[in-house]
């Protein structure tokens, strides 16, 4: 004898196989909504924190010395500054990490993209930063003007 199940069961199964059918083909069609994990503010952020070198943390792990992000008046998540260094450092790190070697090695035209760039990102607004950058590149403050001036 075939056991009967209740309606409402009948209808949770067809229910569920029409939910998984439904879901397949959306799959198939590459119609797959991703939902974000993290607040849209933190989304927004991650290219700002990469190019500093920082690091986007949820709102259960801000710590004290953490920037706290606020939405709506309610802290979403924090941005947390690499340790020790200065904003330039960052900026210089972060551009070499993009390039992928040292920068002293570059070629001309290749320092005059990552001058280019540190103006960008306005590195060249902070103090002393010229000369920094110019030791970095092993170049001359006179060089790094000189990229500046090609590139405005």
């Amino acid at each position: 004898m075939a056991a009967t199940l209740p309606a409402a069961s009948t209808n949770c199964q067809r229910l569920a196989a029409v939910h998984t059918r439904f879901t397949v083909r959306r799959e198939a069609l590459g119609i797959v909504r991703h939902v974000p994990r993290r607040h849209p503010l933190l989304v927004a952020l991650e290219p700002v924190a990469e190019a500093l070198g920082a690091e986007l943390v949820g709102a259960s792990r801000v710590r004290s010395d953490d920037i706290p992000l606020q939405w709506e008046g309610r802290v979403v998540g924090g941005l947390r500054l690499p340790e020790g260094g200065d904003p330039l450092s960052w900026m210089i790190a972060a551009v070499e990490a993009e390039v992928g070697q040292p920068l002293a090695d570059l070629s001309r035209v290749e320092k005059q993209r990552v001058v280019a760039k540190l103006n960008e990102r306005g590195a060249f607004r902070l103090r002393k930063s010229v000369e920094d950058v110019a030791d970095v590149l092993g170049v001359s403050r006179f060089t790094i003007y000189n990229y500046l001036n090609t590139h405005s």
